[in-house]
């Protein structure tokens, strides 16, 4: 049997999850709920975006402590400055949007490591704990995939898509 709807929720019967459109599968939320959040903070919300605005224009790269420390904002309840998936996720997603780079500094990977359990697990396990580790290995991938860019942002989604998987030279 394939998968059916069920009041709006797409059910896999071989696994008898269900997947909801307006729901992120990483968060327990659904989009609806969090849109309507949003709603009621209208104020704080422009307040954030002049301030997010004032980041993002200047020529460079942007501090992604400065971005949390935005998202801090004492009347927003959706986000805030902590250092963890969901925020993070926000930062990385508003810098791609404007094509913009973090910078990269040692605290800044504290920062990325910390994002979550699994990420602090992963991180960890692949040797790449230390700031020197991790500069070394994005370096490295810098120049194996020809991206002087590529930033400690993409480094975690790399080795959240790697997993399990070790590192070895062949990997850089």
């Amino acid at each position: 049997e394939g998968p059916r709807m069920d009041e709006g929720v797409l059910i896999r019967s071989s696994t008898r999850q269900g997947l909801h459109p307006l729901k992120n599968p990483s968060e327990r939320q659904t989009g609806k709920d969090r849109f309507m959040q949003l709603t009621e903070e209208i104020g704080p919300w422009r307040d954030c975006c002049r301030a997010m605005a004032a980041l993002f224009e200047p020529a460079g790269d942007v501090n992604l402590q400065d971005v949390l420390n935005v998202l801090d904002h004492p009347n927003l309840t959706v986000f805030n400055g902590a250092c963890n998936y969901k925020n993070l996720r926000m930062a990385r997603a508003l810098a791609v949007m404007v094509k913009k780079n973090f910078t990269d500094t040692p605290e800044e990977w504290e920062l990325w490591r910390a994002m979550s359990p699994r990420v602090a697990h992963e991180v960890r396990d692949k040797g790449l704990w230390s700031p020197s580790e991790a500069l070394r290995f994005r370096d490295a991938l810098r120049v194996k995939l020809a991206m002087p860019t590529y930033g400690f942002r993409d480094l975690i989604c790399f080795i959240c898509l790697l997993q399990s998987v070790p590192l070895t030279d062949s990997v850089v």
